[in-house]
């Protein structure tokens, strides 16, 4: 995990694509938002769960719309990739993500430029795209899930997290981290500590013949 974190932080500055492979769970979300810090970029941090969207509510949640573009939109609304311009645009979840918003993200990342549904000129991009996968590329390629031409463009920067098994360090502050917040929503008494023995890992059991 120190190295997917000094990797990140070398990379942070870069304008490049950065991917994030992991389990669910691992962090990638936040190893996202460190690379936002560490990059010192002054724009906003956005994130997008392509997966939770319909095609036609992705496209929109990415490039926004016009006023007047279809029924019900009476004001223009700014999509992910302009609300994350001189930021950060995180999409996670690639592994869901159709074919057409693959398409949509591989010419924003590629020539910079997006275009509001119902807008009539195409606006610049200036926003670093970190883009998240529980699955290596290759396999997702070979399934037919991911665009190839996508993934020879994300893929130059890949930091693999490793999962939460092998990290039996990080428990003891994992542990912590959400004790304290469980313990500040329920409006408890602080600090609340373990028992030390609750801590240690867990030692195999013997067993009789």
């Amino acid at each position: 995990m120190i190295k997917a974190v000094e990797l990140a932080r070398r990379l942070a500055p870069l304008p490049r694509p950065i991917l994030l492979v992991g389990q669910s769970g691992v962090g990638k979300g936040l190893l996202a938002r460190f690379i936002h810090v560490q990059s010192a970029r002054p724009g906003d941090f956005v994130a997008v769960a392509g997966g939770e969207l319909s095609e036609s509510l992705l496209h929109d949640q990415l490039a926004g719309h016009e006023a007047g573009a279809f029924t019900g939109a009476h004001r223009r609304v700014r999509g992910a990739f302009e609300r994350a311009h001189n930021g950060t645009l995180f999409l996670d979840e690639l592994p869901l993500w159709s074919h057409a918003a693959q398409s949509a993200v591989l010419r924003a990342v590629d020539e910079r430029l997006i275009t509001r549904l119902g807008a009539e000129r195409e606006l610049p991009l200036d926003c670093r795209v970190v883009l998240a996968s529980n699955q290596p590329l290759d396999a997702l390629v070979s399934s037919g899930r991911l665009l190839s031409d996508l993934r020879w463009r994300i893929g130059e920067f890949v930091i693999e997290i490793p999962p939460l098994a092998g990290r039996a360090v990080d428990v003891a502050a994992l542990s912590y981290h959400f004790l304290d917040e469980a313990r500040t929503g329920f409006g408890g008494p602080g600090p609340v500590l373990f028992d030390p023995a609750a801590l240690e890992p867990a030692r195999p059991t013997s067993r009789r013949p």
